[in-house]
Parts: C-alpha cells; sequence; structure tokens
C-alpha cells in the first residue's frame, strides 16, 4: 500500500514535471517571438532613426539657404537704399541744373531782347 502511494506520489510528481517542462516551452518559444519582434522593432527604429537624420540634414540645409537668402536681402536692401539716395542726389542736381538752364535763358532772352533794341536803334 505504502509502495501504492509512492507510485502515485511519482506519477503525480511525473504529471507536474511534464506540465512545468510543457510551460517551460511555451515560455520559450513566447520568449523566443518576443526576441523577434524586438529585432524586427530595433530594425524598424533604425529605418526611422535613418529617415530622421535626412530629414535633419535637409532641415540645416533649409536653414543654411534661408540664412544666405535673409543675407543677401539685407544686403540688397543697403544697395538699394544707396541707389535711392544717388537717385535722390542726381534729382536734386537735375532740379539745380533745370534752375540754371532757366536763368541762362532768361539772361538770353533778355541779351536778345537788348540786341534787337540796339539793332533797330543802329537801323
Amino acid at each position: 500500500r505504502k509502495n501504492a502511494e509512492t507510485n502515485a506520489e511519482l506519477q503525480n510528481t511525473k504529471l507536474k514535471l511534464n506540465e512545468t517542462e510543457t510551460k517551460l516551452e511555451e515560455a520559450r518559444l513566447k520568449l523566443n517571438e518576443t526576441e523577434l519582434e524586438l529585432e524586427r522593432t530595433k530594425e524598424e527604429l533604425n529605418v526611422i532613426v535613418v529617415k530622421l537624420e535626412k530629414v535633419n540634414l535637409a532641415s540645416n540645409d533649409c536653414r543654411d539657404e534661408v540664412e544666405h537668402f535673409q543675407l543677401k536681402v539685407r544686403e540688397n536692401s543697403i544697395e538699394l537704399n544707396s541707389t535711392r539716395e544717388e537717385l535722390q542726389s542726381t534729382r536734386e542736381e537735375l532740379n539745380s541744373t533745370k534752375t540754371e538752364l532757366n536763368s541762362t535763358r532768361e539772361e538770353l532772352n533778355s541779351t536778345k531782347t537788348e540786341l534787337n533794341s540796339t539793332r533797330e536803334e543802329l537801323n
């Protein structure tokens, strides 16, 4: 009878051991699946990192281009202001020259009038 109990306990222990081995194998399979999923996730993350690095480089290129164009705009603005000042100065010179020309015309007309008067007197 004791032997039968021991055999029963032994059989029960073997069943528990088999259940434990089955659970252990299932856990190993699950672990392998998880490791494969982790590897896939790492690869996807690496792809994303590469894309982000490309975007970052493109962003830096764009920033450099924007800074370059901002500098060009500042340079062109300075040149435009200088040209405006030159234009204003040229307008002032033109107006002065027009004034001188009008004065010279008036003198010429006065001289013509005097000349005509002198001619009439001589005639």
